[in-house]
């Protein structure tokens, strides 16, 4: 009963999680653009000078979300990840797009820069513990965690010049932590290349502001709440939250989060509520934000304050208290 209420739940949240995470405190002067892609919600913000040309932005954005979910969406059965996915030959070369190859590249880099903590071959994990597909009633055995961790790791990815191939021919891709930033900054690039140089981008969370101050509101870190924590302003900046809070499923009378640890093959376990992350590039808040999750706090404002433009904040439950932590330069960006 309690992961068919969690069901009904997960629906209603993904289609207003944008509102969850942060909230956009209102600007005059801008027109919003709206609707429904990568299983959540998104929303663009654009000078009212753009009234005449909408319909055709408006084409040109749910093309530019079309290209991405084509190329990046597991949903999709003949997508571009899909089939590299379910193609189970051993040593097989795939010829991948521009769009592709640049994301995966991206996750390399992260998975090397967080010594492993971020994964794109997690989705044999996510799999197992009832996170896509069926849901599960009992804790996976630590046999089949070790069964399934032979095809799991970055290391067996072999990518070079719009070619790919796995070294496993189980391992499986998810860019579930990856995709959505990547999409905000790639329609926050057109509206840019099309003369609407002040814009705010939005897709499930992860948000890109440009041209002027923008203040967002990031979100009480407690389930479906719309209380807020902390307001902070972004001006040519890109902001992502990853918490446990709003995504969970409960096995054996335990929640477990769906953030993994794909080292040791199962959801994180620690005291951090939320990691909201602020830099230049959205595909960078959107990768950070789930990596410092799983690196922790001390290691990962560490990680942080050797960055250069990026800047985060943790928000832990110590002793049943939120308690926030700052890198050097978030408080930077606060507005109260």
């Amino acid at each position: 009963m309690r992961n068919k209420k969690f069901s009904l739940v997960l629906i209603l949240f993904v289609s207003f999680i944008w509102l969850i995470v942060f909230f956009v405190i209102p600007s005059k002067n801008l027109i919003s653009i709206t609707g429904s892609t990568m299983g959540t919600t998104y929303e663009v913000k654009i000078s009212d000078r753009a009234s005449s040309s909408i319909d055709l932005i408006s084409k040109d954005i749910d093309s530019i979300l079309n290209l991405v979910n084509q190329s990046m969406s597991t949903y999709i059965k003949n997508s571009e990840i899909s089939i590299i996915n379910n193609d189970t030959l051993q040593n097989k070369v795939f010829k991948i797009t521009d769009d592709f190859e640049y994301v995966l590249n991206k996750s390399l880099d992260y998975y090397i820069m967080t010594d492993g903590a971020f994964d794109v071959t997690v989705r044999p994990l996510l799999k197992l513990w009832g996170f896509k597909g069926e849901i599960i009633y009992k804790v996976p055995e630590p046999g089949i965690i070790k069964q399934t961790l032979k095809y799991v790791g970055s290391d067996n990815i072999i990518v070079k010049s719009n070619r790919f191939s796995k070294k496993n021919s189980k391992l499986q891709l998810d860019f579930g932590a990856i995709a959505k930033g990547y999409a905000v900054d790639k329609i926050s690039s057109y509206l840019i290349d099309s003369g609407f140089k002040i814009h705010y981008v939005e897709i499930g969370g992860e948000i890109v502001c440009k041209g002027k101050d923008w203040n967002i509101q990031i979100a009480y870190p407690e389930f479906l709440s719309e209380k807020g924590f902390k307001v902070i302003t972004l001006n040519n900046k890109a902001v992502a939250t990853s918490g446990t809070y709003n995504q969970t499923r409960e096995i054996e009378d335990q929640e477990y989060s769906h953030i993994f640890d794909s080292r040791v093959g199962a959801p994180v376990k620690n005291n951090i509520v939320s990691v909201t992350v602020i830099s230049d590039k959205c595909i960078d808040t959107d990768a950070l934000s789930t990596s410092l999750k799983v690196i922790g706090k001390e290691d990962g404002l560490k990680l942080v304050n050797s960055l250069k433009q990026t800047e985060c904040m943790f928000i832990l439950k110590e002793n049943g208290v939120l308690k926030d932590y700052y890198s050097n330069g978030f408080s930077n960006f606060l507005l109260d």
